[in-house]
């Protein structure tokens, strides 16, 4: 799998602390994610869809259209390491968030 990570030029860098992309993710296990206080938006370029499972039961818990906004969660959640074949993200700054 392969992770990027570029932080924007001002003035976005006011609004995103950074953008992300993954791709070549083609494992088909489930990958937990740990909780975090980001507000991120999030788009799966390969597939329609971004799904989320349940990191103790590993059954599916939720199932959105390729494109989502992500906010601040207290539990962590897995998902499929397939959707990382193509995905983009925006991480917003505190400032980005005011809007949403």
């Amino acid at each position: 799998m392969r992770y990027l990570i570029h932080t924007p030029a001002a003035p976005l860098n006011e609004f995103v602390d950074y953008l992300w992309h993954v791709s070549e993710g083609n494992s088909a296990r489930l990958e937990r994610i740990l909780p975090s206080a980001t507000l991120e938006l999030v788009v799966n370029l390969h597939d329609n869809q971004i799904r989320i499972y349940d990191p103790l039961t590993l059954t599916e818990r939720a199932r959105w259209s390729g494109a989502v906004v992500s906010g601040a969660y207290t539990r962590p959640f897995a998902c499929h390491g397939q959707q990382h074949q193509a995905m983009f993200g925006v991480t917003l700054s505190p400032a980005g968030r005011c809007p949403f």
